[in-house]
């Protein structure tokens, strides 16, 4: 049902491998996929396109992804659109997680995930 429609994902992680494995699962699934491993990229693309789901990693360099999706947030809502459901990813769930949870994303998920799962995940909660 919900798998079936194409989505457009922003993916922000700063690990090459993740972000090259999450962007080909998520394109074989039928979705198109924006992926950056720099943060404030992923921040000026978001302020061209519209996306369906952001999917960000915790812990980045520079500008982290709680600072990444609080801008955004904060875009959107001058410019009048509504906000976009998000996916926190992180292998760091003690350090984050209290201030990932207070921004209320649809979901947060630990690395290592299982991919197949990650997907469902992201399919669900992008609708």
């Amino acid at each position: 049902m919900g798998g079936r429609i194409k989505k457009s994902i922003l993916l922000i992680d700063d690990d090459p491998l993740v972000l090259n494995t999450v962007t080909r699962l998520l394109e074989k699934s039928g979705h198109i996929v924006s992926a950056f491993q720099n943060p404030k990229e992923a921040i000026q693309e978001a302020m061209m396109d519209d996306f369906d789901l952001v999917i960000s990693d915790i812990r980045t360099p520079e500008v982290n992804g709680l600072q990444a999706i609080r801008y955004m947030r904060e875009m959107r809502s001058q410019q009048g659109k509504d906000q976009i459901p998000e996916i926190f990813i992180t292998g760091y769930a003690a350090e984050y997680g209290e201030d990932a949870q207070k921004l209320k994303p649809r979901a947060i998920v630990h690395k290592p995930f299982n991919l197949v799962d990650f997907i469902e995940v992201g399919t669900v909660l992008s609708r």
